[in-house]
């Protein structure tokens, strides 16, 4: 067992209340706000087609029917049905919406989440006849799965029979198998399940209440709760509070834990037990970990950096801070040949930082669309450099650019460098977008989306643009191909779909043995799906549509885009970019809730092709929230993971080009300007904003524990908030005058070692002493001050 605790008479009520308490705060909007809602004049057209069914619809108003009657036995029968045959279908959930909140429109989860919504607000009665007809499935599956240790087969008690008897067994017990192998938000996700529904209480101060800024409201048949959780577990409510403390601890969430400790010692400071593999006092146990937390290691920091925005969450960050040292090494990048548009021909032809590195056991991977390169953090040199063929033709170039060369062409790992046949054709037809290149490195394999880095084929375009997941071996293969997947071969089992439709989006996200990609398709209509696939093979374990977007697609252009999922608590995050935010299950790509908004993407060919206009925007995850910034809205959305409910929703002065990440209460995100705000609730900490092109962001920012690395076309600014005095230093390194060569470009950090990577360079930093720059400024003392250089 997890935890045991002994009790003392009369704290199991107090340890519930306290249990809806600190869900209530730290998940402040899990519950419906109780005022009247405000209703709109008019709602706007949404811009994609989900998966609904009018049928569904219906029989959910006859179990509402049936609820109201007391009709247990019909309802139970209807609810069960739907929830086993309706899995993929989506049910939309009313929001009602006053001023404060007027862009979100529509918000759907899953008919089996809805079905289990409505089971678990059965009177006793009826739970007990429920419980009647599923309790001994439930118990086989919970045996078998427990033998086996299969957790597919406790999920499908949490799918298909959540309410039953060993609902909440089956919940304790995969949190245990998330916990012991380091997976504590997964746990956390499942030990929340086992509390009490959230009521806020009613002496929470005005400024500590964010759900009177939030402006949502959720109707539905009995005022269901719109978030999961099991009626009446018989766990005690210490152990699951004690649990979820622990989860705080080992995410490194200091905030959260604090608060909950607090509480905890205020409730039931008297209860004994057995915890982390002490016995004694619950709490004093809880604050010796505690204390101890600040040694460890920062969550999702290490010397690597796998993935884009370090890891799979999207929200990593250096472990240690650091200083600009000397450039160890620099290499130029193969020019980029897609003949894109230029919305800023001042700054030149692709003038943009488009590649973003992954580095792994001290080795530094690079791509673009035809070739991945790897080369020794240390040294720059190849790091498995292959013979170049004898020629004996004389080179012009200059001897400095032949040795780069060189260096460059000896350090591909994937595909020869001879064989012309693999290069990609540019197309025919014009291009709009912004291309990058991403990979992403796990188990000791390297995962890229290679070919042309068009995403969606025009329909008079006549050349063939293919795209292709490719898997390398870099622990015992030295870059060996394992597998490679081209998108059409996905599809290939619909005779009718044509293979050439179809495209990779940006790289996969991995966990364990399985990978997940976005893949697009333009004709008849626009459609995106997510696509699960063995992370050995390439073999497809699932192919899930998303959405469907609404209005027509361009005859003549073709558009190149770089979705990129984010992965979390067994859940996956997308972001169209065209109207609508997903969550899918890892398991089997279940929709579990979507979100619609009104899309205003940019219009014109070079608004299209703006990469100020067009940011590579993962959805970012921290804790239990993810945050989202559509390209196609002027919108910062904080939703909750869970359910999809949106938190928060912020305007800044320009759009945003990167979500950088989550520090303490800080949630970094930058474009042409810097901004900081409180995560929790959207506030202004601090912001840097700037008017003048030469000073504007250039390429995407990264933190560590103190400060915030922002680039710009011709100097990096280090930033650094002082909470306790409310002020912000800042320190500016020039490079192009210091260092010639260098300009910014997309950051990232890794064992102490600073990686530039600019539109046509890569230039490597220290660690060794460091260069001259400047002391840091003092800009502002005050929060939502407005600081222009």
């Amino acid at each position: 067992m997890f935890l045991h605790a002994m009790s003392q008479p009369g704290n199991s009520s107090r340890c519930a209340l306290l249990i809806s308490f600190m869900i209530g705060f730290c998940l402040p909007r899990l519950t419906s706000a109780q005022d009247d809602p405000i209703r709109l004049p008019s709602r706007f057209r949404e811009s994609v087609t989900l998966p609904t069914d009018g049928i569904v619809i219906k029989k959910l108003a006859t179990v509402d029917d049936y609820l109201a009657d007391g009709q247990w036995a019909q309802a139970i029968n209807v609810l069960r049905n739907l929830s086993r045959d309706h899995r993929q279908t989506l049910v939309p959930i009313r929001v009602e919406r006053n001023i404060t909140s007027p862009t979100l429109a529509e918000r759907y989860i899953s008919s089996t989440t809805y079905c289990n919504l409505l089971l678990s607000s059965l009177p006793p009665e009826a739970l007990a006849l429920y419980r009647q007809q599923v309790d001994a499935q439930a118990k086989r599956w919970f045996d078998d799965g427990v033998r086996r240790r299969d957790a597919e087969l406790l999920t499908r008690i949490l799918q298909q029979a959540f309410v039953s008897s060993h609902g909440d067994d089956a919940l304790s017990k995969l949190g245990e198998w998330a916990w012991e192998r380091g997976d504590y938000s997964t746990a956390r996700k499942y030990w929340t399940m086992l509390a009490p529904p959230a009521k806020r209480p009613a002496n929470v101060p005005d400024n500590q209440n964010p759900d009177k800024e939030a402006g949502e409201k959720i109707l539905s048949p009995h005022e269901m709760l719109p978030v999961l959780r099991y009626p009446d577990t018989n766990i005690k409510p210490e152990l699951v509070l004690a649990r979820l403390v622990l989860c705080s601890i080992a995410e490194g969430n200091f905030w959260r834990a604090r608060l909950e400790l607090d509480a905890c010692q205020q409730q039931f400071d008297q209860i004994e037990g057995t915890l982390a593999g002490r016995e004694g006092n619950l709490v004093e146990i809880l604050e010796q970990e505690f204390a101890n937390v600040r040694k460890w290691k920062p969550v999702g920091s290490s010397a690597n950096w796998n993935s884009f925005a370090s890891g799979m969450r999207r929200n990593g960050s250096a472990p240690a801070d650091i200083s600009l040292n000397r450039p160890l090494w620099s290499v130029a990048l193969s020019p980029e040949r897609l003949p894109v548009p230029n919305p800023r021909p001042a700054l030149g032809s692709h003038s943009w930082p488009r590649h973003f590195p992954v580095i792994c056991n001290n080795r530094l991977f690079v791509n673009d669309a035809n070739t991945i390169l790897a080369f020794d953090l240390a040294t720059g040199e190849p790091a498995w450099p292959i013979e170049l063929p004898a020629t004996e033709e004389e080179s012009n170039e200059p001897e400095i650019s032949r040795l780069d060369s060189e260096r460059r062409e000896t350090a591909i790992i994937y595909p020869s460098p001879w064989s012309p046949a693999l290069k990609n054709p540019l197309p025919e037809r014009p291009i709009v977008g912004v291309p990058r290149y991403t990979m992403t490195i796990s188990g000791g394999r390297l995962f890229a989306r290679m070919g042309s880095p068009v995403s969606g084929r025009a329909r008079n375009e006549l050349r063939a643009l293919r795209s292709e997941i490719v898997c390398l071996d870099l622990d015992r293969g030295e870059g060996t191909l394992l597998w490679k997947l081209a998108a059409g071969d996905v599809q290939q089992a619909d005779a009718q779909q044509n293979e050439e439709a179809w495209s990779f989006e940006g790289s996969p996200v991995v966990r364990g043995e399985q990978a997940y990609v976005v893949m697009r398709k333009m004709t008849p209509q626009i459609q995106i799906n997510v696509v699960c696939l063995n992370a050995s093979d390439g073999r497809v374990i699932w192919n899930q549509q998303a959405c469907a977007i609404v209005g027509q697609t361009s005859d003549n252009e073709n558009l190149v885009d770089h979705l990129l999922l984010a992965l979390a608590d067994d859940r996956l995050f997308l972001s169209t970019n065209r109207g609508a935010v997903c969550a899918l299950a890892t398991s089997d790509g279940t929709l579990e809730w979507v979100i619609t908004y009104e899309s205003q993407p940019p219009k014109t060919i070079l608004e299209r092709s703006d990469p100020k206009l067009n940011g590579l925007l993962s959805p970012l995850v921290h804790g239990d929230q993810v945050f989202v910034a559509p390209t196609d809205s002027s919108f910062l959305f904080a939703l909750q993971a869970e359910t999809g409910r949106l938190l928060w929703q912020r305007k800044l002065e320009d759009r945003l080009e990167h979500l950088i990440g989550v520090r303490q209460r800080e949630l970094i995100v930058s474009g042409r300007s810097l901004w900081s705000l409180d995560y929790y609730n959207g506030n202004m900490i601090w912001k840097y904003v700037v008017r003048e092109t030469e000073l504007a962001g250039y390429g995407r920012g990264m933190m560590t524990p103190t400060q915030t690395w922002w680039p710009q076309r011709e100097a990096i600014e280090v930033f650094h908030f002082d909470q306790s005095t409310n002020r912000l230093f800042k320190q500016r390194h020039e490079l192009r005058s210091q260092f010639g060569f260098v300009r910014g470009g997309n950051l990232l950090v890794s064992d102490g070692y600073l990686v530039i990577t600019q539109e046509d360079r890569i230039t490597v930093f220290g660690p060794g002493k460091p260069a001259n720059s400047p002391p840091p400024n003092i800009l502002t003392s005050q929060k939502e001050n407005t600081t222009r250089p």
